[in-house]
Protein backbone atom coordinates (compact mmCIF):
# COMPACT_ATOMS: atom_id res chain seq x y z
CA UNK A 1 0.00 0.00 0.00
CA UNK A 2 1.33 3.43 -0.99
CA UNK A 3 -0.58 6.38 0.47
CA UNK A 4 -0.48 9.99 -0.79
CA UNK A 5 -2.94 11.89 1.44
CA UNK A 6 -2.02 15.32 0.03
CA UNK A 7 -3.13 14.12 -3.40
CA UNK A 8 -6.04 11.95 -2.19
CA UNK A 9 -4.39 8.97 -3.87
CA UNK A 10 -3.62 5.42 -2.77
CA UNK A 11 -2.00 2.67 -4.83
CA UNK A 12 -2.10 -0.92 -3.64
CA UNK A 13 -1.83 -4.54 -4.73
CA UNK A 14 -4.63 -6.94 -3.83
CA UNK A 15 -3.51 -10.53 -3.31
CA UNK A 16 -5.01 -13.94 -2.62
CA UNK A 17 -2.97 -16.54 -0.75
CA UNK A 18 -3.17 -20.32 -0.68
CA UNK A 19 -4.63 -21.37 2.67
CA UNK A 20 -2.25 -24.35 2.92
CA UNK A 21 1.08 -22.85 1.79
CA UNK A 22 0.50 -19.10 2.32
CA UNK A 23 1.90 -18.49 -1.17
CA UNK A 24 0.41 -15.78 -3.37
CA UNK A 25 -1.82 -17.37 -6.04
CA UNK A 26 -3.34 -14.20 -7.54
CA UNK A 27 -2.69 -10.47 -7.50
CA UNK A 28 -4.05 -7.31 -9.12
CA UNK A 29 -3.22 -3.61 -8.97
CA UNK A 30 -5.81 -1.25 -7.50
CA UNK A 31 -6.11 2.42 -6.64
CA UNK A 32 -8.23 4.85 -4.61
CA UNK A 33 -8.60 8.34 -6.07
CA UNK A 34 -10.30 11.65 -5.36
CA UNK A 35 -13.49 11.67 -3.33
CA UNK A 36 -13.25 7.91 -2.75
CA UNK A 37 -10.11 8.48 -0.65
CA UNK A 38 -12.33 9.34 2.33
CA UNK A 39 -13.30 5.65 2.60
CA UNK A 40 -9.82 5.01 4.06
CA UNK A 41 -10.46 7.45 6.93
CA UNK A 42 -13.87 5.90 7.53
CA UNK A 43 -12.31 2.41 7.65
CA UNK A 44 -9.68 3.54 10.19
CA UNK A 45 -12.22 5.28 12.42
CA UNK A 46 -14.56 2.28 12.60
CA UNK A 47 -11.95 -0.49 12.92
CA UNK A 48 -9.32 1.43 14.92
CA UNK A 49 -6.83 -0.05 12.46
CA UNK A 50 -4.37 1.82 10.26
CA UNK A 51 -4.88 1.14 6.56
CA UNK A 52 -1.65 -0.77 5.95
CA UNK A 53 -0.21 -3.96 4.48
CA UNK A 54 -1.52 -7.44 5.33
CA UNK A 55 -5.13 -6.69 6.20
CA UNK A 56 -8.17 -8.52 4.86
CA UNK A 57 -10.66 -6.33 3.00
CA UNK A 58 -14.03 -6.46 1.30
CA UNK A 59 -14.09 -3.84 -1.45
CA UNK A 60 -16.54 -2.29 -3.86
CA UNK A 61 -14.61 -1.73 -7.08
CA UNK A 62 -14.93 -0.53 -10.66
CA UNK A 63 -13.00 -2.52 -13.27
CA UNK A 64 -10.86 -0.46 -15.66
CA UNK A 65 -8.91 -1.48 -18.73
CA UNK A 66 -6.20 0.52 -20.48
CA UNK A 67 -4.58 -0.65 -23.71
CA UNK A 68 -1.13 0.28 -22.40
CA UNK A 69 -1.39 -0.42 -18.66
CA UNK A 70 -3.83 -3.33 -18.72
CA UNK A 71 -6.48 -4.28 -16.18
CA UNK A 72 -6.85 -2.43 -12.88
CA UNK A 73 -9.40 -1.89 -10.14
CA UNK A 74 -10.63 1.45 -8.86
CA UNK A 75 -11.79 1.08 -5.25
CA UNK A 76 -15.00 2.97 -4.49
CA UNK A 77 -15.71 1.78 -0.93
CA UNK A 78 -14.38 -0.44 1.89
CA UNK A 79 -16.57 -2.52 4.22
CA UNK A 80 -15.01 -2.24 7.73
CA UNK A 81 -17.40 -4.82 9.21
CA UNK A 82 -15.85 -7.54 7.05
CA UNK A 83 -12.36 -6.91 8.46
CA UNK A 84 -13.66 -6.92 12.04
CA UNK A 85 -15.66 -10.08 11.40
CA UNK A 86 -12.73 -11.92 9.85
CA UNK A 87 -10.68 -11.24 12.97
CA UNK A 88 -13.41 -12.65 15.21
CA UNK A 89 -13.79 -15.78 13.07
CA UNK A 90 -10.04 -16.37 12.97
CA UNK A 91 -9.76 -15.97 16.74
CA UNK A 92 -12.63 -18.42 17.37
CA UNK A 93 -11.04 -20.96 15.02
CA UNK A 94 -7.77 -20.76 17.00
CA UNK A 95 -9.59 -21.31 20.30
CA UNK A 96 -11.46 -24.31 18.92
CA UNK A 97 -8.24 -25.84 17.57
CA UNK A 98 -6.56 -25.36 20.94
CA UNK A 99 -9.38 -27.22 22.67
CA UNK A 100 -9.54 -30.00 20.08
CA UNK A 101 -5.82 -30.68 19.74
CA UNK A 102 -4.76 -30.26 23.39
CA UNK A 103 -7.43 -31.85 25.62
CA UNK A 104 -4.85 -32.82 28.25
CA UNK A 105 -3.64 -29.23 28.69
CA UNK A 106 -6.57 -27.00 27.67
CA UNK A 107 -10.27 -27.38 28.40
CA UNK A 108 -13.27 -25.13 28.82
CA UNK A 109 -15.48 -25.19 31.90
CA UNK A 110 -18.41 -22.86 32.51
CA UNK A 111 -17.08 -20.36 29.98
CA UNK A 112 -13.57 -20.30 31.49
CA UNK A 113 -10.47 -21.87 29.99
CA UNK A 114 -8.52 -24.20 32.27
CA UNK A 115 -4.91 -24.68 31.19
CA UNK A 116 -1.75 -26.24 32.53
CA UNK A 117 -0.29 -22.77 33.00
CA UNK A 118 -3.29 -21.65 35.07
CA UNK A 119 -2.82 -24.64 37.38
CA UNK A 120 0.68 -23.50 38.36
CA UNK A 121 1.24 -21.60 41.61
CA UNK A 122 3.21 -18.42 42.15
CA UNK A 123 5.89 -18.49 44.85
CA UNK A 124 5.05 -16.50 48.02
CA UNK A 125 7.22 -13.65 46.74
CA UNK A 126 7.83 -12.93 43.05
CA UNK A 127 11.35 -11.59 42.57
CA UNK A 128 12.96 -13.13 39.49
CA UNK A 129 11.12 -12.33 36.26
CA UNK A 130 11.65 -13.17 32.61
CA UNK A 131 10.29 -10.28 30.53
CA UNK A 132 9.29 -10.78 26.89
CA UNK A 133 8.64 -7.52 25.07
CA UNK A 134 10.10 -5.05 22.62
CA UNK A 135 12.32 -2.23 23.84
CA UNK A 136 10.24 0.08 21.60
CA UNK A 137 6.90 -0.98 23.10
CA UNK A 138 5.14 1.42 25.46
CA UNK A 139 4.23 -1.46 27.74
CA UNK A 140 7.90 -2.37 28.13
CA UNK A 141 8.87 1.03 29.55
CA UNK A 142 5.73 1.29 31.69
CA UNK A 143 6.24 -2.15 33.21
CA UNK A 144 9.88 -1.54 34.17
CA UNK A 145 9.04 1.90 35.58
CA UNK A 146 6.27 0.54 37.81
CA UNK A 147 8.44 -2.37 38.89
CA UNK A 148 11.54 -0.39 39.85
CA UNK A 149 9.70 2.54 41.45
CA UNK A 150 7.21 0.49 43.47
CA UNK A 151 6.05 2.18 46.67
CA UNK A 152 7.28 -0.66 48.90
CA UNK A 153 10.87 -0.63 47.58
CA UNK A 154 10.70 -4.31 46.69
CA UNK A 155 13.66 -5.42 44.59
CA UNK A 156 13.31 -7.47 41.43
CA UNK A 157 15.65 -9.23 39.03
CA UNK A 158 14.46 -8.93 35.43
CA UNK A 159 16.01 -10.81 32.53
CA UNK A 160 14.92 -9.33 29.22
CA UNK A 161 14.03 -11.50 26.23
CA UNK A 162 13.38 -8.97 23.47
CA UNK A 163 11.15 -9.67 20.48
CA UNK A 164 8.89 -7.63 18.16
CA UNK A 165 5.35 -7.37 19.50
CA UNK A 166 3.54 -6.92 16.18
CA UNK A 167 4.02 -7.83 12.56
CA UNK A 168 3.73 -11.00 10.49
CA UNK A 169 6.55 -12.86 12.26
CA UNK A 170 6.06 -11.46 15.77
CA UNK A 171 4.31 -14.56 17.15
CA UNK A 172 7.21 -16.74 16.01
CA UNK A 173 9.80 -14.46 17.63
CA UNK A 174 7.88 -14.34 20.92
CA UNK A 175 7.56 -18.13 20.79
CA UNK A 176 11.34 -18.41 20.30
CA UNK A 177 11.88 -16.35 23.45
CA UNK A 178 9.68 -18.77 25.40
CA UNK A 179 11.85 -21.60 24.06
CA UNK A 180 14.98 -19.69 25.18
CA UNK A 181 13.53 -19.33 28.68
CA UNK A 182 12.73 -23.03 28.80
CA UNK A 183 16.20 -24.00 27.56
CA UNK A 184 17.92 -21.64 30.03
CA UNK A 185 16.93 -23.92 32.91
CA UNK A 186 16.37 -20.86 35.10
CA UNK A 187 13.45 -21.25 37.48
CA UNK A 188 11.88 -17.84 37.13
CA UNK A 189 9.10 -16.90 39.50
CA UNK A 190 7.09 -15.64 36.54
CA UNK A 191 7.29 -14.93 32.84
CA UNK A 192 5.74 -11.61 31.76
CA UNK A 193 4.45 -10.75 28.26
CA UNK A 194 3.79 -7.04 27.79
CA UNK A 195 3.05 -4.57 25.02
CA UNK A 196 1.23 -1.22 24.81
CA UNK A 197 -2.13 -0.40 23.32
CA UNK A 198 -3.22 -0.44 19.72
CA UNK A 199 -5.97 -1.66 17.43
CA UNK A 200 -7.27 -5.22 17.59
CA UNK A 201 -5.33 -6.05 14.44
CA UNK A 202 -2.11 -5.05 16.22
CA UNK A 203 -2.64 -7.89 18.72
CA UNK A 204 -2.76 -10.67 16.12
CA UNK A 205 0.57 -12.10 17.31
CA UNK A 206 -1.07 -12.96 20.64
CA UNK A 207 -4.02 -14.65 18.90
CA UNK A 208 -1.86 -17.15 17.02
CA UNK A 209 -2.23 -20.88 17.66
CA UNK A 210 1.54 -21.41 17.98
CA UNK A 211 2.01 -18.86 20.72
CA UNK A 212 -1.26 -19.48 22.60
CA UNK A 213 -0.54 -23.21 22.76
CA UNK A 214 2.95 -22.55 24.13
CA UNK A 215 1.54 -20.20 26.80
CA UNK A 216 -1.12 -22.72 27.84
CA UNK A 217 1.46 -25.52 28.22
CA UNK A 218 4.37 -23.50 29.64
CA UNK A 219 6.04 -24.81 32.80
CA UNK A 220 6.35 -21.41 34.53
CA UNK A 221 3.47 -19.07 35.46
CA UNK A 222 2.88 -16.48 32.73
CA UNK A 223 1.50 -12.99 33.37
CA UNK A 224 0.15 -11.04 30.39
CA UNK A 225 -0.10 -7.28 30.11
CA UNK A 226 -1.19 -6.89 26.49
CA UNK A 227 -2.85 -3.65 25.42
CA UNK A 228 -5.49 -1.97 27.57
CA UNK A 229 -7.90 -3.56 30.02
CA UNK A 230 -10.61 -3.93 27.35
CA UNK A 231 -8.26 -5.86 25.05
CA UNK A 232 -8.23 -9.64 25.49
CA UNK A 233 -6.09 -11.91 23.35
CA UNK A 234 -6.12 -15.70 23.14
CA UNK A 235 -2.83 -15.69 25.07
CA UNK A 236 -4.61 -13.79 27.86
CA UNK A 237 -7.15 -16.62 28.04
CA UNK A 238 -4.42 -19.26 28.28
CA UNK A 239 -2.06 -17.56 30.77
CA UNK A 240 -1.93 -17.85 34.54
CA UNK A 241 -2.82 -14.17 35.07
CA UNK A 242 -4.03 -11.29 32.88
CA UNK A 243 -3.32 -7.78 34.14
Amino acid sequence: ISLYPAKNQCYLTLIEKCAQTDKVVASMKARIWGNNYKCIQCFEEITGQHFKDNIQLLLQVKVNYHVQYGLSLEIEDIDPNYTIGRLALSRQAVIQKLLTDNPEHIREQNGEFLTLNKSLKFPPVIQRIALISSAQADGYADFLHELYTNRYDFTFTVDEYLAPVQGLEAHKEIYRQLVRIYESGITYDAVVLVRGGGSQLDFQAYDSYLLARAVARFHLPIITGIGHEKNESVCDLMAKLKT
